[in-house]
């Protein structure tokens, strides 16, 4: 299997994991917003009524299925390693960390409900107050869902990819390893500094440990909040593909 094989595979389980994510969301947020704009107007419609709507309508423990998943990274941790060359090892105390980590993860991902459930408490209070028809209402709450699942999306993306660069970063110093190179997709979503870093010449030639932690894009934050890339050993195997700016101006333009 080689190094390209395994980095396609990892980005589509993060992508197909994200796409359950988003068609079980819409299905969870449907059947809640056909609950709570029917009774909003109860005095009991506070922030701990509807947090149990979301309970009850299967919030947490979708929330606790799709943080399962960020674990399976490791999979692909280890086959990278495999067809490097080096032994992937995780010492007791890391392995308890990277369970705290994924503890952390589902927890942040269990929190947003109370935001959720501030927005809409806080939207049924103004809509009242200005007399608000019930179709505006309810365009509203859809509007609040949207954000919201847009957010978690982010969420979940970003704790995945996340763990799994603490999780290498680790392996990658336990074995030893002194020279990598930057990898991802280069679209019209892509950052300027990750196609900087994807297309120069020191990528071709391999990063040092220095080099990396000096660069625009450094181990574990990368190029950002919700970043797509990881930095992982050097390899003759891999050979990053940049579109022309005529290509990514393309991709922009139709949203992609």
């Amino acid at each position: 299997m080689s190094l390209q094989s395994i980095i396609n595979s990892k980005e589509k389980f993060i992508t197909s994991t994200l796409s359950k994510f988003d068609k079980a969301w819409d299905g969870t947020s449907f059947e809640v917003q056909k609950e709570l704009i029917n009774i909003f107007k109860r005095r009991d419609f506070d922030e701990a009524f509807i947090e149990q709507v979301f309970i009850k309508n299967g919030y947490d423990d979708l929330m606790e299925l799709t943080a399962s998943q960020f674990a399976k990274t490791v999979t692909f941790s280890r086959d990278i390693s495999k067809e490097v060359g080096y032994n992937f090892l995780l010492t007791p105390e890391n392995k308890q960390l990277f369970g705290q980590l994924n503890d952390m993860n589902f927890e942040s991902l269990l929190n947003t409900k109370k935001q959720i459930a501030n927005d809409l408490r806080r939207f049924a209070i103004e809509s009242q107050l200005a007399q608000q028809s019930r179709a505006i209402i309810k365009r509203g709450f859809t509007d609040i869902f949207d954000n919201m699942g847009r957010r978690l999306n982010t969420e979940v993306n970003q704790g995945i990819r996340m763990s799994d660069e603490a999780i290498n970063k680790f392996s990658y110093d336990n074995a030893g390893i002194e020279l990598f190179q930057y990898i991802g997709p280069a679209d019209g979503k892509t950052r300027g500094i990750c196609l900087d870093t994807l297309s120069s010449q020191q990528n071709v030639k391999g990063f040092t440990t220095a080099q990396v932690e000096d660069s625009a894009t450094p181990f574990i934050v990368r190029g950002g909040w919700n970043c797509r890339h990881s930095w992982v050993p050097f390899t003759d195997g891999y050979k990053p593909t940049i579109p022309s700016e005529k290509e990514l101006a393309a991709d922009r333009n139709k949203g992609g």
